[in-house]
């Protein structure tokens, strides 16, 4: 069997780390030089002026349809560098499900947000951990739209992007009770973000919809596909959050693995030491089985085996949760007090994994979301 990314995956792997290698050196994710932002705006932008934002775009718009293969492989790089430009929200909450089920009102959105100039994100998670298709927001038909009212948590960027792809329950019509995603204008009237403070850097809101109006083709997919768009947005979701934490763990690694060797403690390297050689060899199992676990999934994603891609990233959400968040504390316990200061780089990585963690609720959330994940499959 053959393991190694098609070429599209390892053109745009490559060049992503590439260029963030160039721009975000450890000095740099170590120091606070983006506390403000929340990213590196210049090396977002460097990616979409290569062409990696655009990848994601249909071929009609200058793209090439990049498959969910492409975006974990893509979304792995981007946490290699302390996770300091926003390739999870933007791709796999917004621009993967936007480009693929977006229809000619979006062409505008989409180019700008390829091109960097704006940014999308999305509102995958509710209060109490529900996720896409959980959503208790609802949509009423209005005025040949929709009005949404409701609250979803843990919107990373929600302050500051332009949209937010929202999902919502259809109440009423032919699709009632049917889980939709909307496109929703940050600045709509009725929509309020609040600051939702997280463990990890990034500017995370929370959103409350009052009876946002919302024109018809807010709706992804229109009512025929809404159903589709809405499971996609769920799996591309997971999806990246599993390539985000595998990304950030083998980082981790990697700076951990060069600490031990050069520390010394009573005149030898600290990976001389039994217990240290033990602990690293489970960071590197936790980290090895997420990645097969995610990329069998993408995989899964991208050949349109559905059902079989739930329960894979079903498995790597918990995961992330009950071995990454684990091997990254490791990480930093085998740091030392080294491994809490603000100017290490590790602390972006440790901090990073544990909003993932949080983000998915723990081990039981996840536990409970797989029987749910059965359920529908």
């Amino acid at each position: 069997m053959d393991f190694r990314l098609d070429e599209t995956a390892e053109t745009l792997s490559g060049l992503t780390s590439d260029l963030l290698a160039r721009g975000l050196p450890d000095e740099r994710i170590a120091s606070a030089d983006f506390e403000a932002a929340g990213y590196s705006e210049e090396a977002w932008h460097g990616l979409a002026e290569a062409g990696v934002l655009e990848a994601f775009l249909p071929e009609d718009l200058g793209g090439t349809d990049a498959d969910a293969v492409v975006l974990a492989a893509v979304l792995r790089q981007a946490a290699r560098y302390g996770g300091l430009v926003p390739a999870l929200p933007v791709l796999a909450y917004g621009l993967h499900t936007l480009a693929r089920y977006g229809g000619a009102e979006h062409r505008d959105l989409l180019g700008s947000v390829a091109k960097g100039g704006a940014l999308v994100t999305g509102a995958v998670r509710g209060p109490g951990g529900g996720r896409v298709l959980d959503t208790d927001v609802t949509a009423e038909p209005y005025d040949g739209g929709h009005r949404l009212t409701g609250v979803r948590t843990y919107v990373p960027f929600g302050v500051r992007a332009e949209a937010i792809l929202v999902p919502a329950r259809i109440i009423g019509g032919p699709e009632d009770g049917t889980a939709g995603v909307f496109v929703v204008d940050a600045a709509a009237p009725g929509l309020a973000a609040a600051a939702h403070p997280v463990t990890d850097h990034v500017p995370t809101a929370r959103i409350a919809l009052d009876a946002v109006a919302v024109p018809g083709h807010a709706l992804l997919g229109g009512p025929a596909l809404a159903a589709e768009a809405a499971g996609h947005l769920e799996l591309s979701a997971l999806l990246g959050v599993a390539a985000t934490a595998s990304g950030l763990l083998e980082r981790a690694m990697e700076l951990t693995a060069a600490h031990v060797r050069a520390r010394k403690q009573f005149g030898r390297a600290l990976a001389q030491f039994q217990a240290v050689t033990m602990q690293m060899g489970d960071v590197f199992t936790a980290q090895r089985i997420l990645e097969n676990t995610y990329l069998a999934a993408a995989w899964q994603l991208a050949t349109g085996r559905t059902a079989e891609a739930r329960r894979s990233l079903s498995s790597a959400c918990y995961l992330v949760c009950h071995d990454a968040v684990p091997a990254l504390l490791t990480c930093q316990h085998l740091h030392g007090g080294t491994g809490l200061d603000i100017d290490h780089p590790l602390h972006r990585y440790v901090t990073g994994g544990l909003a993932l963690g949080q983000f998915l609720g723990g081990t039981e959330a996840c536990l409970d979301a797989a029987a749910g994940s059965a359920r529908v499959s």
